[in-house]
């Protein structure tokens, strides 16, 4: 909800608020991927929505099957 709309310099200062409440030892993937892709220029958050959206649903879908 506080991302914004357009990909732009203001996600690297988000995301680094984004951070600020996580020990950064307990979380090293989330801060791998804050800093090696999220704070990066030019990354799209609204890509990664769209690519969530194909994701979770197989993955629900192919656990609710494996049982």
């Amino acid at each position: 909800m506080n991302l914004p709309f357009e990909a732009s310099e203001g996600v690297a200062e988000v995301a680094q608020v984004m951070l600020e409440p996580f020990p950064l030892d307990a979380y090293p993937s989330l801060v791998e991927f804050i800093t090696d892709h999220a704070m990066k220029p030019g990354y799209d958050f609204g890509d990664e929505f769209e690519y969530g959206l194909d994701v979770v649903p197989d993955g629900l879908e192919r656990a609710a099957t494996a049982t």
